[in-house]
């Protein structure tokens, strides 16, 4: 079996480990960041017991092939990804800022 290592768990990566998954290989995916998911991420900054959650990177992205929007689907599905707000600088888990 030929080793494949991934560098970078953004969408292009995770969709490459996908990929060569399914076709049977066993990639390793590395980033340098603690979580995966590149530039479509949310942070957290907790401050006391609350926390607050911040999309940073790209907010949002477009759907137009139809074997990307099967994995889109699948992710939204296990809570991967979450369908983008628009409130700017807001992930849909909490609204501080857009409601202050």
């Amino acid at each position: 079996m030929t080793d494949i290592l991934i560098i970078g768990a953004g969408v292009a990566g995770m969709a490459a480990a996908e990929h060569l998954s399914a076709a049977g290989y066993s990639p390793r995916l590395v980033d340098k960041a603690a979580r995966p998911g590149g530039r479509c991420a949310t942070r957290r900054i907790a401050a006391d017991r609350d926390a607050d959650w911040f999309d940073y990177g790209a907010q949002y992205f477009t759907v137009r092939d139809d074997g990307f929007r099967a994995l889109v689907d699948a992710d939204l599905e296990a809570g991967r990804l979450a369908r983008w707000s628009p409130a700017p600088g807001c992930s849909p888990r909490r609204r501080t800022i857009a409601n202050a």
